[in-house]
């Protein structure tokens, strides 16, 4: 696991692990910054898993994104399962 915002900022610091890795990147919009950022960098990315697309399929609404509350909690919780299914799918 990487943060994203420290790779944009301090390439050399984490670029020889995520380069080593299989890189799956988490989007929270459909932007995308994430894989294109990691792309624009030269890191192959083996998976994308788009937030916001699992959270309107499943017609979850978080509302606040900066205090959850009953409903953030449900997208979360069901963020999470996704997520894992996916990892574990690549295995």
């Amino acid at each position: 696991m990487a943060c994203i915002t420290e790779y944009s900022a301090q390439p050399n610091q984490c670029s020889q692990i995520l380069k080593d890795a299989d890189v799956v990147s988490i989007s929270g919009c459909e932007d995308d910054c994430t894989s294109l950022i990691l792309k624009e960098k030269g890191i192959d990315v083996v998976k994308n898993i788009p937030a916001e697309e699992i959270v309107k399929e499943f017609a979850l609404n978080p509302n606040d994104a900066a205090r959850l509350d009953e409903d953030g909690e449900m997208a979360v919780k069901k963020l999470k399962e996704v997520i894992l299914k996916e990892l574990i799918d690549l295995n």
